[in-house]
């Protein structure tokens, strides 16, 4: 299985140090889950470790149960049916 868990690579938060990011959604801070259609912000540490938890333990990844938004915005992901947590 491949490592989803990065810490966003290059990529600062300036003093509060890195953003959190998963693997494959590198360049995206909401990333939303299709079975319960709520949306993660990944640059909140709460919300960040319980998608963390939910890919980890659930298989969302495995399962192709996330999803990016373009543009990367709260807006976008409300138009297509998310919800924030």
């Amino acid at each position: 299985m491949p490592d989803v868990f990065d810490r966003g690579g290059d990529r600062h938060r300036g003093r509060l140090g890195r953003v959190s990011r998963l693997s494959r959604f590198e360049d995206y801070r909401f990333v939303g889950a299709r079975d319960t259609m709520l949306v993660y912000d990944c640059d909140d540490p709460d919300q960040f470790t319980e998608l963390e938890r939910r890919v980890a333990e659930e298989g969302l990844l495995d399962l192709n149960l996330l999803q990016s938004f373009a543009p990367d915005s709260l807006d976008e992901a409300a138009n297509r049916g998310f919800n924030p947590i």
